[in-house]
């Protein structure tokens, strides 16, 4: 039986998260070697959802100026980066060619996890030769995703078989549970109650995204809140072993947050400082089993970890407090 589309749909952008999120991570610690890499995959992607003939231009002259995919049938340019500001963004439109590509749509694509809405609505110099309108051709991943439904089926499996293919050593899904119980393990031994909450208060998910000012990685949340079954197994299994390792694992994260609160005052900052603090703890253990766990994993498990404790509003505020 084949799978549904909205199935097909739902791997595929969790797939482009997560390779987003590892974007993201990289550019935070000065890596972009995988940006190159990340160029020949939306060429693809974009290709696949737009029905275009985007090919990478860097391959024909190395960094080239302004652009890296082009589209000569449907006179279409596109910059991929991880950063979206308004000085990149005119930098870009700065550098192109303007009698070489007359009339040509400019579009900037940004692949990590910044916002874009705030520069959307900022105004640039714009060659006259140029095409763009910065409402609608300053994209981001999200707005990849939401194009999916306009992809018929077939186009659909053949992405996720080539993403699952292209992706596979950044996250591999079948070995997420293990690894999930290989650090919780680790991060149980390094823990305390000091920050244990019993207040187990229902509360709606989207209102505490909005209400802690968490919109822009709302997306990220949603996609690590669908494996924290996942860590819920994990925490059950150890229960059945007599030991309660969910508490002091919360308890760590909470503790974390805590400290991290009294330095920072950006909510997002806070929550990627969070999975950075506990991957240094589970990276530095002495545990053998960390060393067959790749770093990308590691991340990705404590992604998971991390939202649970969201999910259970050990960390963040609660609506209304």
């Amino acid at each position: 039986m084949s799978e549904s589309k909205n199935s097909l749909i739902e791997r595929i952008a969790l797939r482009l998260s997560t390779y987003q999120t590892y974007i993201t991570n990289l550019s935070k610690i000065g890596k972009t070697d995988e940006n190159l890499n990340a160029e020949r995959i939306y060429t693809d992607v974009i290709n696949t959802i737009f029905n275009l003939e985007l090919s990478n231009y860097n391959s024909v002259i190395f960094n080239n100026p302004g652009f890296d995919l082009i589209d000569k049938k449907n006179k279409i340019l596109i910059q991929v980066s991880a950063t979206c500001s308004k000085n990149k963004i005119q930098n870009s439109l700065s550098k192109i060619n303007i009698n070489e590509y007359q009339n040509y749509n400019f579009k900037f694509l940004c692949i990590s996890n910044q916002e874009i809405k705030n520069v959307k609505k900022l105004k640039f110099q714009i060659p006259n030769t140029l095409l763009f309108e910065p409402k609608k051709d300053i994209w981001d991943v999200s707005f990849l995703i939401q194009h999916l439904y306009e992809v018929d089926i077939i186009k659909l499996e053949k992405l996720l078989t080539y993403l699952n293919q292209e992706t596979l050593d950044i996250i591999n899904f079948k070995t997420l549970s293990s690894d999930i119980a290989t650090i919780i393990n680790i991060l149980s031994t390094k823990m305390d109650n000091q920050y244990e909450d019993n207040n187990n208060k229902v509360f709606n998910i989207e209102e505490k995204i909005v209400y802690n000012n968490l919109f822009s990685i709302r997306n990220y949340i949603y996609n690590n809140a669908s494996s924290i079954s996942k860590v819920i197994k994990v925490y059950e299994e150890f229960e059945k072993q007599g030991k309660n390792i969910s508490k002091n694992v919360i308890s760590q994260i909470s503790r974390t947050y805590y400290e991290l609160l009294s330095k920072y005052d950006d909510p997002i900052k806070i929550f990627w400082e969070i999975i950075w603090n506990l991957e240094n703890i589970v990276k530095n253990s002495s545990n053998l089993d960390i060393k067959n766990i790749s770093v990308e994993n590691i991340r990705s498990s404590l992604s998971v970890i991390v939202v649970d404790a969201f999910m259970k509003c050990k960390i963040y505020k609660k609506p209304g407090e």
